[in-house]
This record gives structure tokens, sequence and C-alpha cells, in this order.
């Protein structure tokens, strides 16, 4: 890698060497000011990308890989770009030496390779264990030892429930503070919203309407459906004002009575319920609850079979859902619960974040657990945590590394190097000395304990695989080696930047000394 090479990477190298230190429980804050002023502090890589004004093109496929796989796996994009920015910097160190990329790129191709099949040899079934642990160990978005046993009670239970499907099923619901005895696994949807008047009924079974507009009394020269000719009302005196409006009412009294003629009992609207007629709905002991965020009242038309149409108007029996509405109060605030019969492995985890500052954080921690839990179900195999599967991984690469032949065993042997990054951080941000936690790592390998890991909440190293095992997805595991290879392999061997319009001069004139062939 020539000069211009290390810096078309620097941006690279700066954003992991960022995000190592988030990794682990105990894992960094990082504080962004954006240039609109605003701060924010985060302990999430994504939200940290999120936020982060990226305009280095060879940066962007880094945050574009981050971004894929946060998709795809939902869980380990941390230590993807912590793997990524340990094997960038043993590829620099190898090429400014001499080695060409090419001979980088084949070296690590070939440890990766042997890792995953090392990898597939150190994995455990599921069954030995369970689906808690995995989530355990995931959530790393709170340091509550309470609040983290709940947690992952509930994404096992929601696991258990929805299978494969638990993670597209599961929502997470947030509120800042309170108890961690409040958080609350709860079949169907809920959307942190009560009735639009206390009058309301608390509950109700029956048919449900879901709309996208306003619930109010039409007015004159209002249209809802195709537009065919405009009206206008042209009023002058107080007795026609007040016919027009009677005329007005009578026709929302006639929607009103249509829905109750059908057994609507029940309103949810992405819009308002407007103040004018909220009563009138209370006094037909009809539910209502309005201003439903969208995503929100698709899940609430999915969960009951409703279609979602404009307005009351156009309520018909077709269009209704079936469901179960209860508001109950949660957090200091009341809430709808929505359950259904179209889609009964629909739920909501309700959780009390511990802090207001640390809400997205923690619900990103929250969202990696229960897909890394869904990740470890659906395969069934598991590997040892805390760095302990890295080590394993490491040492057989140093062996096979022998094996190779001129500069590849070079790079493999820089491929276990960099692997040995994340018990040496793991140890680091719990307290502990890196590069001694990652020596003891090695060394009990070497004697035949190849489970012993980094407890970064005990402040130790130990076989992790004993009492309160620390467990992740053996799948996961395997992406991010496979990823984090193909992301640095592609980077090492970019040698120069072109803006695409110095590729499209179309006035460069033809040497005088070259015939150009004739037109045809």
């Amino acid at each position: 890698m020539t000069e211009t090479d290390t810096d078309l990477a620097a941006g690279v190298r700066t954003l992991c060497q960022t995000v190592e230190t988030m990794l682990g429980p105990f894992g960094a804050n990082k504080l962004v000011i954006e240039d609109s002023g605003n701060v924010t502090a985060t302990a999430a890589p994504i939200e940290l990308l999120d936020r982060l004004d990226i305009e280095d093109p060879a940066l962007t496929l880094l945050e574009t890989a981050a971004r894929d796989f946060k998709s795809q796996h939902g869980d380990g994009t941390a230590l993807l770009v912590t793997l990524t920015g340990a094997l960038l910097r043993e590829a620099e160190s190898l090429t400014e030496n001499g080695v060409h990329p090419t001979a980088v790129s084949g070296g690590f191709r070939a440890a990766r390779d042997r890792a995953i099949e090392t990898l597939e040899l150190n994995t455990y079934p599921l069954a030995e264990f369970d689906a808690e642990t995995v989530a355990k160990t995931a959530l790393t978005g709170t340091r509550n030892l309470s609040l983290r046993e709940i947690i992952a009670e509930y994404i096992a239970e929601a696991t258990a429930r929805a299978g494969d499907a638990a993670g597209d099923s599961t929502t997470i619901l947030f509120k800042d503070g309170g108890s961690p005895s409040e958080t609350d696994l709860i079949s169907g949807v809920v959307i942190d919203k009560g009735t639009v008047l206390d009058t309301m009924p608390r509950e109700y079974a029956g048919n449900i309407a879901v709309l996208s507009g306003s619930v109010d009394v039409p007015h004159a020269g209002s249209q809802m459906g195709p537009v065919t000719r405009r009206v206008i009302a042209d009023v002058d005196s107080y007795d026609e004002r007040a016919a027009l409006g009677e005329q007005e009412t009578s026709q929302f009294n006639d929607q009103l009575r249509d829905a109750l003629s059908i057994g609507c009992g029940a309103i949810f609207t992405e819009s308002a319920v407007n103040d004018r007629v909220q009563a009138t709905l209370a006094a037909q002991n009809m539910l209502a609850v309005h201003r439903v965020d969208r995503e929100q009242l698709d899940s609430v038309a999915s969960v009951t079979g409703a279609n979602v149409v404009p307005s009351l108007s156009q309520v018909e029996a077709g269009t209704l859902g079936q469901g179960r509405v209860d508001i109950q109060r949660k957090a200091g605030q009341d809430v709808a619960i929505i359950t259904g019969t179209e889609d009964p492995a629909v739920q909501t985890l309700f959780c009390r974040a511990p802090d207001v500052r640390s809400v997205t954080a923690f619900n990103q921690s929250i969202e990696a657990a229960l897909a890394a839990t869904v990740t470890a179900y659906s395969t069934g195999q598991v590997v040892a945590g805390g760095g302990a599967i890295e080590t394993a991984i490491a040492q057989e690469i140093d062996d096979f590394a022998y094996e190779l032949r001129g500069r590849e065993q070079l790079a493999a042997q820089a491929f276990s190097r960099a692997l040995m990054i994340v018990p040496q951080l793991l140890g680091r941000t719990a307290g502990m000395d890196g590069t001694r936690t990652a020596v003891q790592l090695r060394a009990a390998h070497t004697e035949g304990r190849s489970a012993t890991g980094v407890d970064v909440l005990a402040g130790n190293t130990r076989d992790v695989l004993e009492s309160d095992p620390l467990i992740e997805p053996a799948e996961l595991k395997r992406a991010i080696i496979i990823n984090a290879t193909d992301i640095v392999t592609q980077l090492i061997r970019i040698d120069a930047q072109l803006p695409a319009t110095e590729l499209a001069d179309e006035n460069i004139d033809p040497p005088e000394d070259v015939d150009m062939p004739e037109q045809g």
C-alpha cells in the first residue's frame, strides 16, 4: 500500500478507533457535536454513524457495509467495525514493509476460511444453555443487573412465542425513568396514548375502525372521494349559517349512526378527533384514540385485520377489524393495548429506560439482544463469549500460518493478531490491563481451557461457559469475520480516488502524431 493509500484510509482508521472503545457493556460514550449545535452522547455505533457528516468515499464504503450488516443481522455492528479497523491496521503495517496488497488479501482470505472452520468446531447447541442467556450477554445497554435479568427473560419469552419471526413481530416501546418492575411483555400492539376523553370506555371488544384522516363534522365544499366539481358555499345571513351548521352536524350524526349500525365501537386515527365531536362519540359509548403514529396505526390494522380508510364516512363492514382494546395505566400515563385475531404473534416489549439521556442507546441494545436471540434460536448454535472464541480462532490460525508459503504467511499471522483486539478491548473497558488479559487468555487456551474469556462485569477472566454463562450466536460471529475481511481486502486494493468528472472530459485532443481512424 502506497502513501496515497494510507491517506485514503485515514478516515476509516479514525472511525474504527472511535468505535472500538464502545465495545462491551462498559463501552465508552461518544459526544457528537453537529453543525446545527446539537450535542448527542451515545454508546451505539449506528447512532454515531447517523450523526456524523460523512463525505470521505472510503469511509462511505465502511458506513454502507455497517448499515447493511445492521439491517441484515440486527447486532454486531460495533464488533464488525472494530475487527475491520484491527485488520486494516495490520494490513497497512504489512504493505508499508513491502508486502503487496495481493499477498495480504490472499493471506487474509486463507486465514478467514480457517477461522470459519475453527468457529464451527467450537460451537455448542443452544439447548445446553437457553435463549435468555444469549439475550443477557448481548444486552450491553444497561449495567443494571436487575433490569438486564428482566428484559432478557422477556426477550427469551418473545422468541419462544414467535420463533424466527420474533424480530419482526415484536415492537419495543420505551418510557424513561421509573422502576424496572414496570417492564412487561404484552401480547398485541401498545400505543402510548389513552382515549381522547376520560369519559370514554376503558375496555372494548368488537369491531374497530382505523382511519388516516380526522374525525370531524363535514363542512361545505369538502370532498373525500374523487373531485369532479368544486362547490363554494356563499352564506351571508345568520340564519343561513345556522342552517348550514345544522346540516353539517346532521351529516356527521348520520355517518356516526351508520358506523354504529355495523357494530363499530372503537376508532383509531392518525389525525385528530375534533374537540366538537369528542363528546358526541363519548355519549355513544365509543372509544377513540387519535394522533397515532403511522407505523403503530399500520400495526393496529395488521393485528385486527382492518383496512385503513380516510374518514368515518368511508367506514364499511368490510373495512372494520376485530379485536380487543384495553386502556391501562403504565409509567404514570394511559396506554392503549390492542389485541386481535389476525396475527396472534404480534407483541410489544414495554420497557422503562433507566435514564432519559440513554433511551436511544438502550433501545438499540434491546433490539440487538432480540436479534441475537432470534439468530441463536433459528440456528441452534452458540459460541463462548467474552473474547473466548476469538482467542481460540487466533490460536488455530497461528498454527495454520506455517502451512502457507511466502508473504501470505505473514498476512495470516497478522489476521490472528487482529482477532485478539476483542479480548484486549473487553479487558480494557473492564478496568483490566488489555495486553495482560490477552496473554492470560492465550496461556489458558494453550493449556486446553478453550472456554476462557473475559467477564467484563466481574472484571476478570474465567470459564465463560460455567455459572452465569456468556454465549453468542455462532452465525453472527461467522458473518462478522467474513464481512470484516471482505471490507479490508476491498480497501487495501484502492490506490487512487478519482472524481468521475475527470474521466468524462470530452475536450481532450489526441496527440498530433497519432492517426485517428476515419469515421464510417
